[in-house]
């Protein structure tokens, strides 16, 4: 089995949620990667964005994702949405690990969330959310294509595992 398990896809469409049951199943330690940065910069995401802008954060990103690919021991790591769009993590993601793209329709996506939620969300928080998702939908598609694997929610974690068992 692979040892590395990386999870991308768009905001909100779960990836922390489904980590951490594939972290459970697997005996494997779970890491959020938006949880990480915030942990280390001692401020949210969105301050972050404010303060300093995207591609500060983005750069913040790109070196806690080739940190955690560099690691020996296995994990389930979550990506934030834009992650594998940035600094080619992608194609980092696809060297170092087993790929999943969670995907989930934007109206999936949206009935999920919670104006928490979006407020924490730099990308969404004061915006028309279903235009905002549709947009960045486009533009990281292709991204999210790349992924070794596409999962969604119609179907059960120990599906995924399977397959993810068959391709590592």
């Amino acid at each position: 089995m692979f040892n590395k398990i990386v999870l991308v896809g768009m905001p909100g469409s779960g990836k922390t949620t489904v980590g951490k049951q594939l972290a459970s199943e697997l005996n494997l330690p779970f890491i959020d990667m938006d949880e990480e940065i915030v942990s280390r910069e001692g401020k949210s995401v969105a301050d972050i964005f404010a303060e300093y802008g995207e591609e500060h954060f983005r750069s913040l990103e790109h070196q806690v994702l080739a940190e955690l690919l560099s690691l020996v021991d296995g994990m389930v790591v979550a990506t934030g949405g834009g992650a594998p769009c940035f600094h080619n993590n992608m194609d980092l993601i696809n060297e170092k690990g087993i790929s999943v793209f969670i995907n989930e329709t934007v109206e999936e996506i949206v009935a999920r969330m919670d104006r928490y939620e979006l407020e924490k969300r730099p990308k969404l928080a004061s915006s028309d959310v279903v235009s905002t998702l549709k947009e960045l939908h486009l533009k990281r598609k292709d991204y999210y294509n790349k992924a070794h694997l596409e999962w969604n929610a119609k179907e059960s974690i120990s599906e995924l595992i399977k397959r993810i068992n068959t391709k590592g």
